[in-house]
């Protein structure tokens, strides 16, 4: 926990827009061993289990509640019925989202 502290706290106090996390890799076992930086892992699969991982370690903790206060959001789909009219909204809860890139031409 004090690894991720200091991450935020560093982007929140300066202005450069990146971090080199090598202490957090070092201290963060998910596993049992540290990070292994020289394996690609998927981004949206990390962040589940680093989110799943933190919120064991702080279930008896007040800040609990921690990811669900700070990193979730809410979507709403509505689905009408085309014979009755009647309209059903089902919210979800995310942790994350899915962006497209339409035009790789602006990525220069």
């Amino acid at each position: 926990m004090h690894q991720v502290q200091r991450i935020f706290g560093y982007l929140e106090k300066t202005t450069r827009l990146d971090f080199i996390p090598y202490a957090f890799c070092v201290a963060y076992k998910p596993f049992g061993e540290s990070v292994n930086i020289m394996i690609q892992q998927d981004v949206q699969e990390f962040v589940s289990m680093f989110f799943d991982r933190l919120e064991a370690g702080i279930k008896e903790h007040p800040l609990r509640r921690l990811v669900d206060n700070f990193y979730h959001g809410k979507s709403s789909n509505l689905f009408k019925c085309h014979n009755c009219n009647q309209t059903k909204k089902v919210e979800e809860t995310f942790y994350s989202i899915t962006l497209e890139v339409k035009n790789s031409k602006t990525l220069s």
